[in-house]
């Protein structure tokens, strides 16, 4: 083409076009594999399923909107359609090749984070409910993120990384930028959150561990310190779930049942049910503070569930 029928150059004080685009136009989908079928030829109908292997994969936009992983999808769905009726859905798709890691949503439910699986996967963040790609962060894991968390009031985002390289990363998210990096553990890990009352203070665990970490300035500069929580009498176990109380103190799930609460990286007590009872018969897989109350309570309350079926 003549240099008079090109399109011009975009200025470099015009407002960055990222925010508007779709995934295929940052660079998020791949080039097609030999043998592939042009992408533009089909079109998603349904996916089918619910991935039962991401741990705290439900989670509510809204009042009518709830969101969950299933195979290469993010879906967002509609639960108040009207009785017999579909429920509408929306589709965030994986683009890294092996589907979505994990996703996560801050506290003013406009923003969505969503970590792939694949090789050199990316974290994206879309707004809701436009879907619009927001910012895309890159060079966070080897193969996929396990975990993620908005902090309290949502500057940051924590990751962590899943095989090989556990790794544990604070971003700058609006910047798109690493503030932090260190190597988490060396086994699986299952969760990350912010302290919502210190931003400088998370918490990770999985397989075997539990690890309370701080932001410290040193003489090299602000730097992440973690400590491995210490089970003494308490047999070794994997912590699936957790919830961090305003004071510090932390309150987990056990692969027996039990819960723990810990004051700094101590158990200082067991927590159980009436007549000494263990909080669930199997592992817990879900500890939260419900604000609003339960029944005919007021105050916040804590709620338990597990892989024995119950909710307490």
């Amino acid at each position: 083409r003549r240099r008079s029928e090109l399109p011009a150059a975009p200025s470099p004080l015009a407002p960055a076009r990222v925010r508007t685009m779709a995934a295929s136009a940052v660079g998020l989908v791949p080039g097609l594999a030999p043998g592939e079928i042009t992408r533009k030829l089909v079109t998603l109908h349904h996916t089918f399923g619910f991935d039962f292997g991401v741990r705290d994969n439900l989670e509510f936009l809204d009042a009518d909107h709830v969101a969950f992983i299933s195979g290469n999808m993010l879906v967002i769905e509609d639960v108040a359609a009207p009785d017999g009726a579909a429920p509408a859905r929306k589709y965030i798709s994986g683009h890294a090749g092996y589907g979505v890691g994990s996703f996560a949503i801050n506290a003013a439910r406009d923003r969505i984070a969503v970590g792939e699986k694949g090789v050199n996967p990316s974290i994206v963040v879309y707004e809701y409910p436009s879907l619009q790609v927001c910012k895309i962060m890159k060079a966070g894991a080897e193969r996929g993120f396990a975990s993620l968390a908005f902090s309290s009031n949502w500057a940051k985002l924590a990751s962590v990384g899943m095989s090989p390289d556990y790794l544990l990363t604070v971003w700058d998210w609006e910047a798109e930028r690493v503030v932090l990096r260190t190597k988490a553990f060396g086994q699986d890990i299952f969760r990350v959150q912010f302290s919502e009352t210190d931003e400088g203070r998370l918490t990770t665990s999985g397989t075997g561990h539990i690890r309370f970490w701080r932001m410290a300035s040193t003489f090299t500069g602000l730097k992440l310190q973690g400590d491995i929580g210490k089970f003494g009498k308490v047999e070794l176990s994997d912590v699936a779930a957790f919830l961090k109380f305003p004071d510090g103190k932390v309150l987990s799930g056990t692969e027996s049942g039990a819960m723990l609460l810990w004051e700094g990286n101590l158990v200082k007590c067991r927590v159980a049910r009436p007549g000494g009872h263990v909080a669930h018969a199997k592992e817990v897989t879900v500890v939260r503070m419900e604000h609003d109350g339960i029944g005919v309570s007021v105050d916040p309350v804590v709620v338990t569930g597990g892989r024995d079926g119950f909710l307490r």
